[in-house]
């Protein structure tokens, strides 16, 4: 009986024991809780791209020589094209005064022009150009107008047949180069003062023409891609060209570019028959602008005018040279800074160094100079009360004086890349 006892008190401590130690594990160990999903969020979707369109302006306006210029020429060609693709209206002004040229793109009232003005006007230093609204300003390339060749032509049956025949002959001069600069450095190849030659007055091209064919001039300075020297060239007596060969007369090249700086001499490649293979004077024209013009409008226009060369390029003797190859030669040798615009365009493709950009800020430091130096002497000028006109010798002389102490180098030291 005791044994049966105590076997159901054992029994029951057991039970009680096993009870207790089942509570005290539920009490260590926390209870388990389940995880919730985290709530699902959606991503927001980006705003498509909208790739920016290029629109072109309505109107554009480019300021050229009259229609006998080649230059003329040349640009209907390509802008011709232009409108058709872009469906904007391009207008051709011409205007024969090369001063008139000058100052219309001075004031901004033209976006381009297809020529390169001589580095004397843009300073000033020519006769007839210190007006107020004359004088240096940011110019900038746009686009090579084309490698052009320029001389100088006489009657077929002329007996003149180098510069040195010169003396006593009755030179042609075109008015709005007022300085004769163009046929000075002619004489100047002769060994010819401007005392010993007569000198005839021209109003345009054409009338070159007419002061050739006539006899009322021996020799005037021309283009042989002009349209009226084809025609001269047809005409009973003809034309011929006179030679600067800079190879076989080295001296009298020196002579022609201490007076007319920053021009090369090679044959020409187009033109007319008689002028072709003479070594004439060569350059790469350019289309300028200003500095202020849009870079975007600029930009453009490069891109168009290198991806659509193919569409103009047959359309006049010098399209086939308005090419990019040509815009970085001008990039690497003239003295006017291409445009923000064109060397966007050139970047773009790679074309564009460090060393470009140098030179092209050596030049446009230069040129900020000059635009300075014109504008302080026109200040000190006004304080004197003197008039500002090239028909003004206390004027001019205020200027070149002032200019002549600043030191500046000559535009043409900054040629060719370091």
């Amino acid at each position: 009986m005791k044994n049966r006892v105590l076997l159901i008190f054992l029994a029951v401590v057991l039970v009680v024991s096993m009870v207790a130690f089942a509570a005290c594990k539920a009490e260590e160990e926390p209870p388990v809780v389940e995880e919730e999903e985290p709530p699902v969020v959606e991503e927001e979707e980006e705003p498509p791209v909208v790739e920016e369109v290029w629109e072109w302006p309505d109107k554009m306006s480019t300021l050229s020589m009259g229609p006998t210029g080649s230059a003329y020429g040349a640009t209907v060609a390509w802008t011709a094209e232009m409108q058709k693709d872009t469906g904007m209206t391009i207008r051709i002004v011409s205007v024969e005064n090369q001063r008139e040229r000058y100052r219309y793109m001075k004031q901004g009232l033209f976006t381009l022009t297809p020529e390169r003005f001589p580095d004397d006007l843009i300073r000033a230093q020519t006769e007839g150009f210190a007006y107020r609204d004359g004088g240096p300003w940011q110019q900038r390339i746009v686009w090579p107008c084309g490698v052009l060749s320029s001389g100088y032509v006489v009657r077929g049956d002329s007996d003149i047949n180098t510069p040195y025949d010169l003396k006593g002959k009755t030179i042609g001069f075109l008015v709005w180069d007022p300085a004769k600069k163009s046929m000075i450095s002619l004489l100047a190849w002769g060994n010819v003062s401007e005392d010993e030659v007569n000198w005839v007055p021209a109003a345009g091209i054409k009338a070159t023409q007419t002061l050739i064919l006539s006899g009322k001039a021996d020799v005037v300075f021309a283009f042989p891609n002009n349209p009226v020297w084809f025609e001269a060239e047809a005409a009973p007596n003809g034309i011929k060209w006179l030679e600067l060969n800079s190879k076989t007369d080295p001296e009298a090249a020196a002579r022609y570019l201490e007076v007319r700086p920053g021009y090369v001499f090679g044959p020409c490649a187009a033109g007319v028959p008689s002028a072709l293979g003479k070594w004439l004077i060569t350059s790469v024209a350019s289309y300028l602008t200003q500095a202020e013009t849009d870079s975007e409008l600029i930009y453009h226009m490069v891109k168009w005018l290198d991806e659509n060369h193919d569409k103009y390029k047959d359309a006049h003797a010098y399209a086939p040279t308005m090419t990019l190859e040509y815009l970085m030669t001008l990039a690497e040798i003239d003295f006017i800074p291409l445009h923000d615009g064109a060397v966007k365009y050139l970047e773009e493709k790679g074309l564009w160094t460090a060393a470009h950009e140098a030179r092209r800020q050596q030049n446009i430091n230069l040129l900020t100079k000059w635009v300075e130096a014109y504008q302080n002497a026109i200040d000190v000028a006004d304080e004197k009360g003197l008039t500002i006109d090239p028909e003004n010798e206390e004027w001019v002389k205020l200027w070149m004086d002032y200019s002549a102490s600043l030191g500046y180098p000559p535009f043409q030291y900054f040629l060719g890349l370091d």
